[in-house]
């Protein structure tokens, strides 16, 4: 039986590949080096199908519904100031979110301290 902590990172990795454009039913057992591994990423899509029956979101769920606002106009600027530091990693679909919010964006440049050694 699955450790609980085990099914919580399952589904973590599935709301990422589905945050960066990659459903599990896209993936193929073949892409593993173990076809275990495959076979489980697949199963999470039943996961998603508990979170809907149930009403729950997840974090892809939520930055999809406020990319799909921004793209068609839903949201107005009213002057907002959009902020992203240039060194934060971000997956495909919050890139997408930033760059189609409207209003002005600021990539902030990530000084390294000066004077500071460990």
């Amino acid at each position: 039986m699955e450790t609980k902590e085990g099914s919580l990172a399952l589904c973590q990795c599935n709301c990422d590949l589905r945050m960066n454009g990659i459903r599990s039913n896209d993936l193929s057992s073949a892409q593993f080096e173990s076809d275990k591994k495959g076979k489980e990423l697949k199963s999470c899509s039943i996961d998603m199908r508990l979170l809907r029956d149930n009403k729950y979101v997840d974090t892809a769920e939520i930055l999809g519904k406020a990319l799909k606002k921004a793209e068609s106009g839903e949201i107005s600027s009213d002057g907002r100031l959009y902020l992203a530091l240039s060194d934060t990693p971000l997956s495909l679909m919050e890139k997408q979110l930033f760059d189609a919010l409207p209003g002005d964006k600021k990539v902030l440049p990530h000084d390294i301290p000066v004077g500071f050694h460990l």
